[in-house]
C-alpha cells in the first residue's frame, strides 16, 4: 500500500519539526547543566566574599587579584579575583550576591533540568515512532 504524496510529505514535515524541537531541548538541557555547575560553586563564592571582608585592608588598590590567607587554614593562601574599579568591600558584596544566586539555583535548577530531560526523552520517543512510520511507508512503497 502506498501513501499519497501529501501524507508522506506531511510526515517528513512533522519529523523535521520534531528534530528541530528536540535539538532545542538538548541545548536547553546543556544550558541547565551549566547553570547547575555554576550553582554548585555557591560555597566558593561565599568563601571569597568572607575572605575579602576579613582581609580587605590587605588588598592593594586597583588590584585584579589578591593572595590572602585562608581563614580556615592560615598556613594556606587563596587567590581572590577582583574587579580593580571597585573597593574590596564592593567585590565582597558581589561575591555574596553571586553566592545567593547560586544557592537559589541549587533549589530551582534540578527540577527544571529533570522536566526538560523528560520532555526531550518523550520527544525522542515520538520522533523515533514518526521516523519508523516514515521508513515503513517508504518500504511498502517499493
Amino acid at each position: 500500500m502506498t501513501l499519497p504524496d501529501d501524507v508522506s510529505d506531511r510526515r517528513a514535515q512533522v519529523a523535521r519539526v520534531l528534530r528541530r524541537q528536540h535539538a532545542r531541548l538538548l541545548r536547553k538541557v546543556e544550558g541547565l547543566r551549566g547553570d547547575l555547575a555554576e550553582a554548585e560553586r555557591a560555597g566558593d563564592h561565599r568563601r571569597m566574599g568572607e575572605i575579602l571582608l576579613t582581609y580587605g585592608k590587605q588588598v592593594p588598590a586597583r588590584a585584579t587579584e589578591a593572595r590572602l590567607p585562608d581563614p580556615s587554614d592560615p598556613a594556606r593562601n587563596v587567590v581572590v579575583a577582583l574587579d580593580p574599579r571597585v573597593t574590596p568591600q564592593v567585590n565582597a558584596a558581589r561575591y555574596f550576591k553571586r553566592a545567593a544566586k547560586a544557592e537559589r539555583g541549587l533549589k530551582e535548577v534540578p527540577p527544571r533540568l529533570r522536566a526538560v530531560e523528560a520532555e526531550a526523552h518523550a520527544l525522542a520517543v515520538l520522533l523515533a515512532r514518526v521516523v519508523a512510520l516514515e521508513e515503513g511507508a517508504s518500504d511498502s512503497a517499493r
